[in-house]
């Protein structure tokens, strides 16, 4: 980037100011970057009415390559009370409205204006600006003033940054190849990190970027800074579906799970039970894949993953299913000569941390409290009485109190 001094005279009023010049990518393209204009009173104090300011576009249209209309060029009054304005039926001329049709400018004071971000075709010479300054009346001039911008620099300039992956998995390698024309200094930056890298020649690095990034590359020749941008674009690992064939389960069991991804490598599976026991990592697909055994309510998530960039967490609630008896039988045993005839009665029970058989005859009732029995399902009684009702009752303990019994006779 480089500023230039412009100047102009007419008697009284001078015109000053600077002009902030950069070059393009494209050839023949001059962007003046900023202009100030200031319109200088040398003599006694004098009222001024309007200030024209037209930018080196001649008359043609063809020759300001971004039309003002299309707010290419931004213009701002640098002093209080003015306005300053494109006038549609010029291109590139600029019209400053004094504060109520008229200003009194004092000895040695000013009036200023700053234009930016101009682009014009002007390459191969020097480009003048004109200010035209008028009384709050008529159309005579006070003052036409003429300013140069000198010509910055001959040749084409031009940076460009690529690569042949611009869509990758995470933390896969991306190859940038830097180049330039007439380019000093090199400086490579991304938006994702405080990252640079800078060069003096052409060249080319290796980054892993974990997500989309926008590299930015800018090139200095002589001063002048050019920019351009590339996007890569990253696929991050996604977990598309996780699900469990059913979230209630027996202590002691265990859940099925199924999941699937894209972008993945592996999907880690955590359990806020940290005595389940898992493995590392598992398959980017899994169908019916056994977690446990589960002795406890507890919470299973499941990451997708891919050189260590993990996806967003998705998480199942696993519950324990209630005390129940799920079957409790009666079978006659053969007789035993002298002996009073004897049953055989079996059971399975599940979610139970202790059970009790009751005998019910003639009005009373025997209560057998038994811890659940580890391996036995059965147990041999003999009736004392001719009628006798066996009850099997499995109960839950909680905390305080257990739970009410599951009953079956």
């Amino acid at each position: 980037m480089s500023t230039d001094e412009i100047k102009g005279t007419d008697s009284q009023l001078t015109a000053s100011g600077t002009a902030e010049v950069k070059i393009t990518n494209k050839a023949g393209q001059i962007v003046i970057g900023e202009i100030d204009i200031a319109v200088n009173n040398q003599g006694a104090e004098i009222e001024i009415g309007n200030i024209f300011i037209s930018l080196p576009c001649g008359d043609a249209a063809t020759d300001l390559v971004v039309d003002n209309t299309e707010g290419n060029i931004v213009p701002s009054a640098g002093t209080r009370g003015w306005v300053l304005e494109p006038v549609s039926s010029v291109p590139g001329r600029f019209k400053g409205k004094a504060p109520d049709g008229a200003y009194p400018l004092e000895p040695s004071k000013s009036v200023g204006f700053t234009l930016s971000v101009i682009t014009l075709s002007h390459l191969a010479g020097n480009a003048e600006v004109t200010v035209t300054v008028y009384p709050p009346t008529g159309n005579t001039p006070l003052a036409t003033l003429t300013v140069t911008i000198n010509k910055i620099i001959d040749e084409e300039a031009r940076i460009a940054l690529t690569t042949i992956t611009p869509t990758v998995w995470a933390k896969q390698p991306v190859t940038l190849d830097y180049t330039g024309k007439a380019i000093t200094r090199f400086t490579l930056s991304e938006s994702i990190s405080p990252w640079t890298h800078t060069d003096t020649k052409d060249g080319s690095i290796i980054r892993y970027p974990e997500k989309t990034v926008h590299y930015t590359l800018e090139g200095t020749a002589r001063g002048i800074r050019l920019q351009t941008q590339l996007t890569v674009g990253v696929l991050p690992p996604t977990l598309k579906t996780f699900t469990l064939v059913s979230n209630l389960v027996d202590e002691g069991a265990k859940v099925l799970l199924n999941w699937d991804t894209e972008y993945a490598e592996h999907v880690i599976l955590t359990c806020d039970d940290k005595e389940v026991p898992l493995l590392a990592n598992y398959p980017k697909t899994g169908a019916g894949v056994e977690i446990g055994p589960i002795k406890r309510a507890t919470t299973i998530h499941a990451q997708a993953e891919f050189n260590g960039v993990v996806s967003v967490r998705e998480s199942h609630n696993i519950r324990i299913a209630g005390p129940r008896v799920e079957s409790f039988n009666i079978t006659a045993l053969p007789l035993e000569p002298g002996k009073k005839v004897s049953f055989k009665l079996d059971w399975v029970l599940k979610n139970t941390t202790r059970f009790q058989i009751t005998e019910h005859y003639a009005g009373q009732t025997d209560v057998h409290k038994l811890p659940v029995p580890e391996g036995v399902t059965t147990c041999t009684v003999n009736p004392t009485h001719a009628e006798t009702t066996y009850k099997l009752e499995a109960l839950a303990m909680s905390k305080k109190k257990p739970e009410d019994a599951l009953i079956k006779e």
